[in-house]
């Protein structure tokens, strides 16, 4: 059975979900940057807070993704073990 995203989300937030951690897998790891298009997406679709996470590598990327309405934090983590983002000067 297929189910397009904002249909799945929307579901998600009728059963009561107050918030969603966002993954892209194909960004996670890669040190590539975030998928902002899909972020902004699924931000559109639903009116609860969105944590993005997958290719955070820069402090520009986290300074964007908190550009986009509805993102409300990010997960860094391989930046901060390659040390591209350090937690100390952080603007987060």
């Amino acid at each position: 059975v297929e189910t397009d995203l904002a249909e799945f989300l929307r579901n998600l937030v009728k059963t009561g979900a107050k918030r969603i951690v966002l993954t892209d897998i194909s960004k996670d790891g890669a040190m590539q940057g975030p998928n902002f298009e899909l972020m902004r997406e699924v931000c559109e679709a639903i009116a609860i807070p969105v944590i993005a996470s997958g290719g955070v590598t820069t402090q520009a990327d986290i300074d964007q993704l908190a550009t986009i309405p509805g993102v409300e934090g990010c997960i860094v983590g391989k930046a901060l073990y390659e040390g591209t983002i350090k937690l100390t000067s952080a603007n987060i």
